[in-house]
């Protein structure tokens, strides 16, 4: 019988890659690219369960359609929080997150009231945690060096742009009154602008698990608080909670993230940071016009 050699490569003081024979390279688990794409497909599913609800075989399967879904949401929130603890610059991954919600909210007013239907932007959501997080590291750091602009600043600009999403979703109530197409793009398109935290994507119950994750640092940790909210999902003790949806009923379907996230081995990956902001939104889209044209 023949015996396989295996090798791996290592690097040299200022010399190319060298085999080393007889070393084993092992599994190293799965980097932030590979997570995201597989959440990717937890996604596609759900979205297939509830856009294509008038195909009858997807109407028959809609329970399992969704809660595989509840997969996807931890595991993109979970590299938000890493992507806050290691970009340089935190207010400009603000300003990207706010643009991409502006944007494809914007779209998504159009398109739901082209196909008569409501679609998500967590987007949104996303953007009032990096607020929350800019927030609170600044009144820390005001409070260590006892500079009161810093201790002050943030938290009442946060509280401004809070009372002004409460202004907007006060607004968009009338405004989806309004006759035919306007009365379905009018909402969005207000609410694109800035909406409530209470009334995006998750509600308050992802901005708040996303902070505790940024602050909270070590993987396994988080890990075994997202298994602990999934199966508190599953218990469901505080009832449905409108605050709390992220953690109600068959949200308790994202303890199939538990594993994934173990998986995580720090890397990078190759990035295509720009696919994932544009599927999010326009597989939605083509799901929903499928189901317009051929249910």
């Amino acid at each position: 019988m023949k015996r396989m050699a295996l090798s791996c490569k290592i690097k040299e003081k200022g010399g190319e890659p060298v085999e080393r024979i007889g070393e084993r390279r092992g599994f190293r688990g799965l980097d932030a690219t590979a997570l995201k794409l597989i959440a990717v497909l937890f996604m596609t599913i759900d979205h297939v369960g509830a856009f294509c609800g008038s195909f009858a075989w997807v109407a028959g399967h809609m329970y399992p359609l969704r809660l595989v879904g509840r997969i996807a949401a931890p595991v993109f929130l979970f590299f938000v929080a890493e992507g806050l603890r290691h970009t340089r610059d935190k207010r400009l991954y603000l300003k990207r997150m706010y643009l991409a919600s502006l944007c494809f909210g914007l779209l998504n007013a159009f398109v739901g009231a082209l196909l008569g239907c409501r679609f998500g932007n967590i987007f949104q959501s996303f953007a009032w945690l990096i607020g929350l997080v800019l927030v609170t590291e600044s009144a820390a750091e005001g409070i260590r060096e006892r500079k009161w602009k810093k201790i002050a600043g943030y938290p009442l600009l946060f509280l401004f742009f809070l009372g002004l999403s409460e202004g907007f979703g006060a607004l968009a109530g009338p405004l989806s009154e309004l006759p035919d197409f306007m009365g379905l793009f009018a909402p969005g398109a207000l609410l694109a602008f800035i909406c409530p935290p209470m009334d995006v994507e998750y509600s308050l119950g992802l901005i708040a698990l996303g902070a505790v994750w940024y602050f909270m640092g070590d993987r396994r940790w988080r890990c075994a608080l997202l298994l602990l909210l999934a199966l508190m999902s599953w218990l469901q003790p505080w009832g449905y909670n409108r605050a709390l949806t992220m953690f109600s009923g068959i949200q308790w379907g994202m303890i199939g993230a538990v594993p994934l996230l173990l998986l995580y081995n720090g890397e990078r990956g190759a990035g295509m940071k720009w696919f994932f902001y544009i599927y999010y939104p326009v597989h939605t889209w083509l799901l929903a016009l499928i189901n317009r044209i051929y249910a």
